[in-house]
């Protein structure tokens, strides 16, 4: 899965700066090309077109800025949509990643401590926690209480196991047992511009099988 890292953000940045410094370079010869503003060149523009003339010169004209403000313009209709879409795209895979390694320890956790363990999901308000077969009613509530919330635009779109089917709505629960083997089940996220991820638990091997897109289990 790509990823949307701060290295990459960087280069996003530095890459847009760049143009818009193209951009200002190439407004001179935009105009230049322009016979009905050839009568309208300011002396300040003049002198960039022909350095000879004057080379005191200094600042932009009106229409230099208008030009270069309306290409500026056009880049940012068509990058700042790009830009949304990789941070949801981020903030979902965040989440797959998280709840991909949630089951990878719980899987140690329960061999090594031999206690089973149960991770919850709320659908409603989009979480989920721990809970294990020793906890007190106090401990269940605590862990209740420190659920981890799924950020902004990312939902829990149903969770299915082999013994309840799919789930869409209330509580959901996946069972693990202090062998090691994890119940039979799937997990759905979804974000809020369409993109969907399905997380297939494997019962004996404690894999995760990650898919970006929705996949029914029957």
């Amino acid at each position: 899965m790509e990823q949307w890292s701060i290295g990459a953000l960087r280069s996003w940045i530095l890459g847009f700066h760049s143009a818009i410094q193209n951009l200002f370079d190439t407004r001179i010869l935009v105009l230049s090309h322009i016979p009905l503003l050839q009568h309208s060149i300011t002396p300040t523009l003049r002198e960039r077109l022909h350095p000879e003339l004057n080379r005191n010169g200094k600042g932009y004209t009106f229409i230099e800025l208008t030009v270069v403000i309306f290409l500026i313009g056009l880049t940012l209709v068509w990058t700042v949509p790009k830009f949304r879409y990789a941070m949801l795209t981020d903030d979902l895979k965040g989440t797959v990643r998280r709840v991909v390694g949630t089951v990878r320890n719980l899987k140690n956790e329960a061999i090594r401590e031999q206690t089973k363990y149960r991770l919850h999901f709320d659908l409603e308000s989009n979480r989920f926690w721990i809970e294990s077969a020793d906890m007190t009613d106090e401990g269940r509530a605590l862990a209740f209480e420190k659920a981890f919330q799924l950020p902004q635009g990312v939902t829990i779109m149903d969770v299915w196991s082999r013994a309840r089917g799919k789930e869409v709505d209330g509580e959901a629960t996946i069972h693990f047992t202090k062998k090691g083997y994890i119940e039979q089940s799937a997990i759905h996220l979804a974000a809020e511009d369409g993109r969907e991820f399905t997380l297939v638990l494997s019962p004996f091997l404690g894999r995760v099988k990650v898919f970006e897109r929705y996949v029914e289990i029957e």
